[in-house]
This record gives structure tokens, C-alpha cells and sequence, in this order.
């Protein structure tokens, strides 16, 4: 019985923490930024402004470890409350036992609550004061943690902790106690003893007042938290400072928030724990389950956290289906298991052999060649338009077409999976794709469930034959209707590639919600003019682009295309190069069984894909330009957070097909300032180029339609 009563204490607990969160969350969200920041003039700016700039999710930053461990603080203080309460006064209703006894278990409760409570309210509010700025700040709560613990050990985890313990000892003295009090003074004046107003009127007014009452204290608490972990602060000097810059006034900033926060959370925390410690285990467990499921379902699908590598065959293959008159590049089941071969450096072929191997359902799984392009990131391999069978199945299922793939798709999935690879797969959002097959307008539920059947890791949702203004909608339910597959999946939308011509309606807020990664202009084509116009397109959007690149969410320009012989082997360092830059998607589109040693050389530098896979995932910036020539800085690891300083990567591009130019540039000018200097390094000619300080400068020739790409990354990390 003791053990049931403690479980459904901690389920109960928990339930009830998490469900004050997902309101509370972006209260607290406000309040803390509040009262470490002097950049918004009161409650309602600050709601505007974190909206305006980083939209919803702005307000939950910092969630996704109080969610989980949130509920375990509250477990720990509801449990530590009750069962010390049950060993002071036994066999007594709470409503009953005297309240120098509440008191007694109070402290008890808020001292339990500690231990996990330090660390995740640190980790918490440092992730609250971030902006959108992603060059230094943290990326989740567990990179946060992982920081924390390199540049400081464990004890910076509990940096601040002192404080809180004084924050939560004396607010829990107004917690229970007013809760307590209050419901029996209430319930004494009501006639209906089973009614809730009791636990809602004294939980949200014990919540209110106690954070009222430790405003001043959780003030100089987020001060010392978010203080940079070379100026660590002491309690005193801390609050000496509040008081010179905003006197009284300072320690109260954000307090209101507070207040207002303070009674519904409560009040609802209360509710839920009475009603579910008046149910019982079992519906303790099912509630938890239940919350548990709606709190996943807010958070992202966790998938490309850095920008996806692969094969794609649209731009090298198109919709070609006559695969009589071209036996080695029609679209068919041959060309992906050929091209996947090649991927993982299995087979060497000679020029223009098709690869032929039966799919075996039981086929031994196949290490990665040492040389093979799986081995640098490559892994996905991309079906494109055309595979499909001209109607669809009576029962309204995708098939594929049953000439060109025999085997079916599930089939040519597990062929990719025992090879290590990965397969997406491509549909629209129309009622026909781009190449007239069955579109998904209408059979959403239908075709994610077809495609999570067949084991598809990556699904390219098309934008032809819809109405623009039906997009938004229609995307959005697919996010959904994935998600709810049960099988990951990547997303990556064309969604915003139709609306070129209306930038107004390219809403990147927005369609980050939904979207993995999005197509946002023209197609590529086996041209240097097609990769010059998608990089001043880039070039002249990067204000509206920028803050809504990064893990899991990325800007796709279009297909790779180097290794094929309609571009000079210096236009695909180019690409190489500026894809690099924005942490753009590689996919590339070409014929791997043909691509020759020069060209595999530059799809295979593991430094400058290394620039691509930067796990900070940033969009560099284009910082200098001119008629020829364009600028551009990204910064990347190693970074030092404890100097706010970090590793850059410089590439310089010569747009001219005629004129060779010499370029100097000093390194201060392009945001270097680390007194320390920085060893760079040529990523093409893959040799060191020396150490240079802020004020040293290169020099460059660089020769028409080619770049200079270089690493500078902080000396002795």
C-alpha cells in the first residue's frame, strides 16, 4: 500500500508539473527575459517582440528538458511533501494535520526538489535569453549541458544553486502552506465540500504569492545564470548591481509576469494532482501517458540535424521512361541500384555498365568501401518524379510502375538499407505530379502510410497542380499525417519554390514549422548560368533567409552537379563551395558509375563537406561584394564559449567566365578579432596557409568562374 500510495504520488506529481508547464512555459519564458535584459519596455513588448522574431516557438525555448524533468522536480516535491506529512501526522486527511506540520514537510518537499530542480532551471534560462543569433548560443538542452560541464566540470551545472536553494526554502513557505490554509478556509464557506473552486482559488493564489515573495531572489538567481562563465557572480555583488542600475524597481522586473503566471499554473497543478491522487494509480498512469504523447507531438521530428547528404536523379535523369532506347538512364529500379553501389564503392563498373544485381530479400549486409561516398556522409538515394504506375490501385494505394520496378519499392528500400543507404522518395501535393502521375491532393493518409509501409526515409512532396493559396494547409496536413505514421520521415516541401514571384507569401516562420527542408527556386540545370542564378538569388534574399536556416530546417538551392562534364571541374569547387557555406543540402544528381577521379576528389573533400556538416548549422553570409567578386563568412567549431569567440570559414568567389582577380583582405574586416589569431587553412589545395591575426591580411588569385576556400579556426581547441 505504502509503495501504490508513493508511485501515484510521483505519477501524479509529474502529471501535474507538466501540465502547468504547457502554459506557464512561455510566462516564464517572458519573465526571465525580463529580468536579464533591458531591451523591452514591459510584459507585453516582450511577448511581441520574442513572437515577431522567432515566432511561437520563440516562447517554449528551453522547454524540452522541463518537460521532461520538470514533472521529476514536481514528482520529487510532492512526493517529498506527502510522505512527510503521512510520517509526521499518520492515518491523518491532510485537511486536518496542523500546519507547523505542513511547514515541516513543506521544506522537506522543497529541499528533495533541489537536486534535479539546480541544473534544469540553469540549463532553462540560459536557453531563454537566447535570440536567433545562432553563432553563440546553445543549441538544446543536452549541448547546453554538455558545455556546461566541459568549461566548468559539474559544478558549473550547479552554478547558482546556492541561490535557489534560499529561492525555493522561503518560497515554499508561502506554497503549501497558503494552499493548505486557504482550501479549508474556503471550503468552510461553501456548501458543496466536493467542488474544485477551493483547490483553484488557493493553488493559483499560493503560486502568485509565493513567486511574488521571491521575485527579488529569482532576479539575481537568472543574473548569475546567465552571466558568461569567465565572470562568475556572487550573490551580493549581484544584487548590489540590480539596485545601482534599476534601484528597487530591478528586482521586481518581471514580477507582474509572475503574478499573472503564477495562479492559473498553479491553480491547475493543483487541480490535476488532487483529481488524479483521488483516482488512483491507474488513471495517474494513463494521464501521464496521455501527457506524454501530446508533449512529443509539439516537438520537432529530431531528423537532419545536419543538412542531408545523397543522390537524387531529376536533374541528370529527368522523367526518362523509354528504357529501350536508353537501357542505362531511365528510370527503373536498375538505375538506383546501380547508383547505390557506386554510393557505397561496391562494385566497380565498367564505363556505361548498368548495374543488374537481383534484389535478394535476405541479402547479406555490405560494409562501406573505404573510398565509397557513403563513407564522407552520402546516404540517401533519391527516386524522382515518374516512378509510379499511371493509376493508382483499387484501392486508391500508390504502385509503382510494374515494368520499370518489378520488385516494388519496399523491395528497393531494403536493398538500400542493407547497403547502409537510405531511400527517399518523391510524390506531389497536387492531384497530379509535375510529370502527370498520381498526385496526393487527396490521399495524404493513403500515401504516408504507403510510404512508412515501405520503409521510405525521406519523402520530397512536390508543389504542381494545387492552388497556391491551398499550400499552407496542405503541407501542414502532411507534417501531421507523417508524423502520425510512426515511422520517421524526412519532409522536404517545394512549397515555397512556387512563389518566387510573390516573396510576400514566402512565410520561412512558417513553413519551418512543417518542413524539413524546402525548395525556394528555380530547378537546377547542367549549366554555370543555372548555379550563378541560384546563388544571387541566395545572395540578394540572405536577410530573409538566414534566420530560419539551421538543424533540422534547411534552405535546399538544388541538386549538386559536379561530375558531370557540362561544367568546368572550377565551377564545381564553386557549388562545393557556396552549398558548403549555406549548410545546404548535397544531393547530388550525376552518373556515380561514370564520374571520373578529379571530379570524386571534390565530392568527396571531407573538409569542406565538414563546412557543410558544421554542427552549428549557420547560413554564412554574403559581407563584401562586387560586380565580380562576393565575400563570404560562416561561422563554425571549434568555438570558445567561455570567450564568446569561434572558428570561421572564408570563401571568395570570382563570378567573371573571363577576368582573373587579386584580392587582399584583412582579417578584422570580415568579424575576425581574436587576439590570439587564427590557423587557416586552403580547403581545395588542402594545405596550411599559417597563422594570421586579426590584422594580418590574404592575398589571392583567384581565377575566373572559381573560388578561394579557407578555414581559420582558433588557435590550441
Amino acid at each position: 500500500m505504502a509503495a501504490a500510495t508513493f508511485v501515484t504520488d510521483f505519477v501524479a506529481g509529474w502529471v501535474s508539473g507538466c501540465s502547468g508547464l504547457l502554459i506557464g512555459h512561455p510566462f516564464d519564458t517572458v519573465k526571465t527575459r525580463l529580468q536579464t535584459s533591458n531591451t523591452y519596455n514591459g510584459i507585453f513588448d516582450c511577448f511581441r517582440k520574442t513572437v515577431s522574431k522567432e515566432s511561437v516557438r520563440g516562447l517554449y525555448k528551453g522547454m524540452l528538458a522541463p518537460f521532461v524533468s520538470t514533472g521529476v522536480m514536481n514528482s520529487c516535491m510532492f512526493v517529498g511533501y506527502n510522505q512527510s506529512l503521512r510520517l509526521l501526522h499518520p492515518g491523518t486527511h491532510r485537511d486536518h494535520v496542523p500546519m507547523h506540520k505542513v511547514y515541516a514537510a513543506q521544506l522537506i518537499g522543497s529541499l528533495v526538489q533541489l537536486i534535479p530542480g539546480i541544473p534544469v532551471e540553469h540549463i532553462k534560462t540560459k536557453l531563454q535569453v537566447q535570440c536567433e543569433n545562432k553563432t553563440a548560443h546553445f543549441r538544446g538542452p543536452w549541448h547546453c549541458f554538455r558545455e556546461l560541464v566541459q568549461t566548468g566540470g559539474i559544478r558549473a551545472v550547479y552554478r547558482g544553486g546556492g541561490v535557489q536553494v534560499w529561492r525555493d526554502c522561503i518560497g515554499f513557505m508561502f506554497y503549501f502552506p497558503v494552499y493548505e490554509k486557504g482550501k479549508r478556509e474556503i471550503k468552510k464557506l461553501m456548501k458543496d465540500k466536493e467542488s474544485i473552486v477551493p483547490t483553484i482559488i488557493a493553488g493559483g493564489c499560493a503560486g502568485s504569492i509565493s513567486w511574488w515573495v521571491i521575485c527579488p531572489i529569482e532576479v539575481v538567481k537568472n543574473r548569475i545564470q546567465t552571466a558568461s562563465a569567465s565572470t562568475p557572480k556572487a550573490f551580493l555583488p549581484t544584487a548590489k548591481s540590480v539596485f545601482a542600475t534599476d534601484g528597487l524597481r530591478g528586482f521586481y522586473r518581471g514580477g507582474l509576469v509572475l503574478l499573472v503566471r503564477g495562479f492559473p499554473v498553479n491553480a491547475l497543478v493543483f487541480v490535476v494532482y488532487e483529481k488524479i491522487m483521488a483516482c488512483g494509480m491507474h488513471s495517474a498512469a494513463v494521464l501521464g501517458l496521455v501527457l506524454l504523447a501530446l508533449g512529443a507531438s509539439g516537438l520537432d521530428n529530431g531528423l537532419v540535424r545536419k543538412p542531408p547528404m545523397g543522390w537524387m536523379s531529376w536533374t541528370k535523369y529527368y522523367c526518362e521512361i523509354d528504357c529501350v532506347k536508353h537501357p542505362f538512364g531511365c528510370i527503373n529500379e536498375d538505375l538506383y541500384m546501380a547508383q547505390a553501389d557506386r554510393m557505397i564503392n561496391l562494385l566497380f563498373y565498367p564505363i556505361l555498365l548498368a548495374s543488374k544485381p537481383p534484389i535478394q530479400p535476405t541479402v547479406t549486409p555490405v560494409i562501406p568501401g573505404k573510398d565509397g561516398y557513403r563513407d564522407v556522409g552520402y546516404e540517401y538515394i533519391h527516386i524522382d518524379d515518374c516512378w509510379m504506375a499511371n493509376q493508382r490501385a483499387p484501392d486508391g494505394q500508390l504502385v509503382a510502375n510494374a515494368t520499370r520496378f518489378p520488385s516494388g519499392i519496399k523491395a528497393l528500400s531494403k536493398y538500400m538499407h542493407d547497403r547502409g543507404l537510405k531511400l527517399g522518395i518523391y510524390e506531389d501535393i497536387g492531384t497530379k505530379t509535375c510529370g502527370g502521375y498520381p498526385g496526393s491532393a487527396t490521399h495524404l493518409k493513403t500515401d504516408a502510410d504507403t510510404f512508412a509501409s515501405w520503409d521510405v526515409d525521406y519523402l520530397k512532396l512536390d508543389g504542381c497542380w494545387i492552388e497556391e493559396d491551398e499550400m499552407p494547409e496542405q503541407y501542414e496536413n502532411m507534417e501531421g499525417i507523417l508524423n502520425g505514421t510512426g515511422r520517421q520521415i524526412v519532409y522536404s516541401c517545394s512549397w515555397p519554390a512556387y512563389l518566387i514571384d510573390q516573396p510576400q507569401k514566402q512565410d520561412y516562420k512558417l513553413i519551418a514549422q512543417y518542413c524539413n527542408l524546402w525548395r525556394n527556386f528555380d530547378d537546377i540545370s547542367m549549366s554555370w548560368s543555372s548555379i550563378l542564378s541560384i546563388i544571387n538569388y541566395y545572395d540578394h534574399n540572405q536577410d530573409r533567409q538566414i534566420p530560419y536556416n539551421g538543424p533540422g530546417q534547411w534552405f535546399d538551392p538544388d541538386m549538386i552537379i559536379g561530375g558531370n562534364t557540362e561544367i568546368t571541374y572550377d565551377q564545381a569547387r564553386v557549388q562545393m563551395t557556396i552549398w558548403s557555406m549555406w549548410s545546404a543540402p548535397l544531393i547530388m544528381s550525376n552518373d556515380l558509375r561514370t564520374v571520373d577521379e578529379e571530379s570524386k576528389k571534390i565530392l568527396q573533400n571531407r573538409e569542406v563537406i565538414a563546412i557543410d556538416q558544421d554542427p552549428m548549422g549557420i547560413m554564412g553570409r554574403l559581407v563584401a561584394n562586387t560586380t565580380d567578386l562576393g565575400v563570404y563568412v560562416k561561422p563554425v567549431v571549434p568555438r570558445d564559449t567561455a570567450k564568446n569567440t569561434t572558428s570561421y570559414a572564408v570563401a571568395i568567389l570570382n563570378r567573371s567566365s573571363s577576368k582573373k582577380h587579386s584580392v587582399t583582405l584583412q582579417l578584422s574586416h570580415l568579424g575576425m578579432s581574436n587576439a590570439e589569431g587564427y590557423a587557416c587553412r586552403d580547403l581545395w589545395e588542402l594545405s596550411d596557409l599559417g597563422t594570421f591575426r586579426p590584422r594580418d591580411s590574404f592575398n589571392f588569385d583567384i581565377k575566373p568562374t572559381a573560388v578561394q576556400f579557407i578555414k581559420c579556426s582558433l588557435p590550441n581547441l
